[in-house]
């Protein structure tokens, strides 16, 4: 690889080529990066050039010497080599050169190689002069030309693979290591095509000799397999692949190129062969079909048992779409989930989802998968497997269905299962057995273990249960008490069967044991509550009755006969019992029973009945009924009360509702309204028919809903907190015409037999609300006169101050003038000052005017206003102040989008905008020209005008209490007077509005006009 580089540097070296131009050789330096040197033997002086300087990282001021080159050497060997080097070719005139590795001055790694050529005078060594090539470059290429080698003959061995070379000429070959390897010869043995021929197996051999002849004859060269022989008698089948070189006489002279032992593959080929046919079958028995998905191009492959799942056609292209076309509607959504979560995971999830045919058929499938990814980590195949499940899966299900209900049928009905082996006395218990007996270590049973449970007291009676069983080869179901470990009684039920060998002998008893104690104890409760409810009957004067329509009959409690006056035991039907009840409510409750059969609705209603002493009892009846499969009623059941004391408490309490200045609802703890008075309906335009049984809340303004249910919530949390008042002044309510009516509402419960109500008191205070406005409408006049009598004492002293300060100094002027007029005698110098008394005169004049114009617009008390277009008030300015805006190049924009008209004087509008813009154009910058932004907005509520410009501005340090002052004036101008902005805030401020300033020298200024 150095030959070249060698010889180059050998060549400068050699005599006659001095001659070579100085730049070109130091242009060759760079290029090859070629370092010269030359060591003074006699001084010790040493020369680098630039580039060698570059190599070893040496800055421009460094002094070499003969140690420099020693000490970058990165090896102490490589120094010894370096020194030796230099001695013989001092001593004995030999020339060297060999490469190193050596470290630079800032620590770089490189690799160079050194020749050097002593020169001898006067027989000694007087100089040794030589290059320093960098090859760091080619060093690290041809490790990694090597380090390919290694990797080449790896991944040959690895694959099985060689290479070859067949001279034709010679019949010679030259191969690889790993040919040597496939054929079993030994690595490095001379072979020639005969040789070749004696490690293939004998069958083989002349249809290879063939082909090497049909390769010669034809140029050209094709696969081909054969098998090789190997010396232990193992057989290898090879493949081979290459190509043909001719001469230029077109003589097959060489036949190159690759060898493959490919017996494994070939082997592999088989089993692979055997096992699809085996995974054929076996697919076809589990229903599994196979699928392969590109999800780069969107293609899928099935296999055929995919297809017959399917039942599709093997026709057209396959995509994601097609699979999806098949997936239950219900799970769309769950099947693409599922694939989201492949490409997000990496990792194809198992799941089951269901199929529709085109004939309608739902199958169950279940998926498997695995996800291959690129080097970018992007999904670019998905392949798996799809099993039909359906049968297995109905199967499961209904096996699973049937254990739910049977565990749900042990833990509904408390019932356990047991097993005793009677010969080796082991009891087997069922889960809900050891829930039963409260044991949870499911450990070795016994008998023992079952009768430790045992009541004390049950303990003879079970022995002798468990006796009789053995002795008539029967079980005889009975009943016990069982004392948990915790102390908890409880009562069991034992059912069993025995089972006896062919002997006779019992080996077996197996049964059920059920938990009866909850239905032990709610017979006791029952007995109990029954008279329990015979006593709260009389007392609470109650009864209950049951009519069966089937046949007629009508049964009634004890207490109903007491309440009806009819003596117990006595038959009832329906003549006999409206014998009792009052003449006046016979046909109506007749009525009333062939609307509850058509119906089949059983609403409340009241009746009064006429006792044997003459006395009229109010009863109220409650009941149900009760439908068959065929629609009819079958039964109606229910209560009777009297009612008598509780009616007339109720009309006593409607009498006082009635009686009551305000409206008065009466509603249960959920907003359903129960009760109305007569001004509830004069207030709401509602009838009672429509308020009662209406939620409350539904009446309430949409705006108020949040504040009313807070209100919900903390009488629910406290009810008899007091009453409770929203805390508002704005609470209304709308009739049923639509109208607002202010309203105050006070909240209040009442306990009552029926449960806990809400009662509201809602006032109507329409005319307070009016006169509280005319009050709040006296104090706002007042004060708006307040304001307005105090802004015109201000603006009265203001205008005495003005009087005072501006009149003075002219008419002080005019007393002047005066007193010289008549005091001179010279005619010219009485014309000078006569000229004097005109200017004063113009002045007084002016001022007088303008603060006249001021008193007029201050107390001017019919403004006139009119809708004014923002846009056409800015043109007529624009008009106005042509000449000025032409001259000085002005640029005026605005923005009037928000708010493009207002309601206002036009005479002062017009006189704002052409005082503000003039002045802006008048005071604008030498240096610039003028920018002047008008626009309109709306700011808290206010119309707000602003004029921005870029002129000279104002210093509101110095002049910002006087900037609207009379005669103010702040800029050197010819025309300057200081009674634009004066008029102009008189203008503001007659209109109801103010204006305002913001001013920076030499920046500009913004003045914003707030409307009324």
């Amino acid at each position: 690889m150095y030959e070249r580089i060698k010889s180059f540097a050998k060549s400068r070296n050699e005599p006659g080529n001095s001659n070579v131009p100085p730049g070109l050789l130091e242009k060759a330096n760079e290029i090859g990066r070629i370092g010269v040197f030359e060591l003074n033997i006699a001084t010790g002086a040493v020369y680098w050039n630039n580039m060698l300087r570059e190599i070893y990282e040496v800055p421009d001021n460094y002094i070499p010497d003969f140690e420099s080159m020693l000490v970058f050497c990165k090896e102490e060997g490589d120094r010894n080599i370096m020194f030796r080097a230099h001695a013989e070719a001092i001593e004995k005139g030999s020339p060297f050169e060999f490469d190193i590795p050596i470290s630079t001055a800032k620590g770089q790694h490189r690799h160079i190689w050194i020749t050097a050529q002593p020169e001898f005078i006067d027989d000694g060594c007087h100089t040794i002069y030589g290059v320093v090539i960098d090859i760091t470059g080619p060093k690290k290429t041809e490790a990694s030309l090597l380090q390919k080698k290694h990797q080449w003959d790896f991944a040959e061995q690895l694959s099985a693979i060689g290479h070859w070379r067949y001279n034709v000429i010679t019949t010679d070959f030259e191969w690889s290591d790993n040919v040597y390897r496939i054929y079993d010869f030994d690595i490095g043995t001379s072979i020639n095509f005969e040789k070749y021929l004696t490690h293939l197996h004998p069958d083989d051999r002349q249809m290879v000799s063939d082909i090497t002849e049909e390769f010669k004859r034809t140029k050209k060269f094709r696969k081909f397999k054969h098998r090789a022989l190997h010396r232990d008698g193992s057989v290898r089948t090879v493949e081979m692949m290459g190509s043909v070189i001719s001469s230029t006489n077109n003589q097959a002279i060489e036949i190159f190129g690759t060898i493959q032992d490919i017996t494994d593959r070939i082997d592999s080929q088989k089993d692979l062969q055997l096992k699809n046919q085996l995974l054929t079958f076996t697919t076809e028995m589990t229903k599994v079909g196979y699928w392969q998905w590109d999800t780069v191009n969107n293609q899928e492959t099935w296999s055929d048992n995919l297809y017959d799942m399917f039942g599709r056609e093997k026709t057209g292209n396959l995509t994601y779409e097609t699979y999806m076309e098949y997936v239950h509607p219900k799970d769309v959504d769950y099947v693409v989930a599922q694939i989201k979560k492949a490409f997000e995971d990496h990792e194809f999830p198992i799941f089951e989802h269901r199929i529709i045919l085109k004939d309608g058929t739902v199958k169950t499938i279940q998926l498997m998968g695995k996800v291959f990814c690129n080097e970018a980590g992007e999904v670019i195949e998905i392949i798996g497997t799809c099993q039909d499940i359906t049968e297995s899966k109905a199967t499961q299900i209904e096996l699973l269905r049937k254990n739910e209900l049977l565990n749900l049928s042990n833990e509904l009905t408390n019932v356990g299962y047991w097993q005793w082996d009677t010969v080796n006395d082991v009891v087997i218990w069922s889960e809900n057995l050891y829930r039963i007996f409260g044991r949870h270590e499911k450990s070795q049973l016994s008998f023992a273990t079952y009768f430790s449970y045992v009541h004390p007291k049950d303990g003879d009676m079970v022995n002798q249960n468990f006796e009789a069983s053995f002795k008539n080869k029967a079980f005889k179901s009975f009943t016990h008490r069982i004392v948990l470990a915790d102390g908890t009684e409880k009562v069991i039920e034992l059912t069993g069967k025995v089972i006896a060998n062919k002997a006779g002998k019992i080996v077996e008893i197996i049964g059920t044991c059920q938990d009866i104690t909850r239905t032990k104890r709610t017979e006791q409760e029952l007995i109990r509550k029954n008279h329990l409810l015979n006593m709260a009957e009389k007392i609470a004067m109650i009864g209950y009755w049951q009519w069966n329509l089937t046949d007629g009959k009508i049964v009634w409690s004890d207490n109903l006969y007491r309440i009806s006056d009819i003596e117990m035991g006595t038959e009832i039907d329906s003549e006999k019992y409206l014998a009792s009840v009052h003449p006046e409510d016979r046909e109506p409750l007749r009525k009333y029973m062939r609307e509850i059969l058509q119906t089949k609705k059983f609403e409340r209603f009241f009746h009064r009945i006429i006792k044997k002493d003459g006395s009229i009892r109010t009863i109220e009846v409650i009941g149900e009924v009760i439908i068959g499969k065929d629609g009819r009623v079958t039964e109606i059941m229910g209560t009777s009360q009297d009612v008598t004391e509780q009616r007339m408490a109720e009309i006593k309490f409607r009498g006082l509702l009635e009686s009551a200045p305000d409206a008065f609802v009466v509603m249960d703890t959920d907003g359903i309204i129960k009760l109305v008075n007569k001004q509830t309906e004069n207030l709401y335009g509602y009838s009672s028919e429509e308020l009662v049984g209406t939620n409350y809340f539904d009446l309430v303004p949409e705006d108020l809903q949040d504040l009313f249910l807070l209100d919900k919530e903390r009488f629910r949390n406290n009810p008899f907190q007091g009453p409770i008042v929203p805390s508002t002044n704005s609470l209304y309510i709308i009739n049923k015409e639509g109208n607002k009516i202010p309203v105050q509402i006070s909240v209040g419960p009442v306990e009552t037999a029926e449960g806990l109500l809400v009662t509201a008191a809602i006032r109507d205070i329409t005319e307070q609300k009016t006169n509280e406005d005319k009050i709040l409408e006296a104090n706002r006049n007042l004060k708006e006169s307040t304001d307005r009598l105090t802004l015109q004492n201000q603006q009265l002293a203001e205008f005495n101050h003005i009087t005072s300060h501006n009149l003075r100094a002219p008419v002080s002027n005019l007393n002047s003038l005066l007193h010289l007029y008549r005091e001179e005698n010279s005619t010219v110098k009485k014309e000078a000052l006569f000229e004097k008394f005109e200017t004063v005169i113009a002045h007084l004049t002016l001022t007088l005017n303008t603060l006249i114009e001021s008193l007029k617009v201050k107390n001017s008390t019919a403004k006139s206003t009119e809708t004014i277009s923002l846009d056409d008030t800015l043109k007529k300015t624009k008009e106005i102040l042509a000449a000025e805006i032409l001259n000085t190049k002005a640029h005026i924009t605005s923005d009037f989008k928000e708010i493009p008209k207002i309601s206002y004087n036009k005479i002062y509008i017009e006189s704002i905008f052409l005082n503000l813009i003039g002045n802006a154009i008048k005071y604008s910058s030498e240096n610039r020209a003028p920018k002047i932004e008008v626009a309109s907005y709306n700011e808290n509520g206010r119309v707000t005008l602003s004029f921005k410009d870029n002129g000279l501005g104002i210093d509101l340090n110095r002049h910002g209490h006087k900037i609207f002052g009379l005669n103010k004036v702040f800029h050197r101008h010819p025309d300057a007077k200081g009674i634009g902005l004066f008029l102009t805030k008189a203008q503001v401020e007659a209109m109801g509005g103010s204006i305002s300033v913001e001013s920076q020298v030499d920046v500009g200024s913004t003045f914003i006009i707030k409307l009324n």
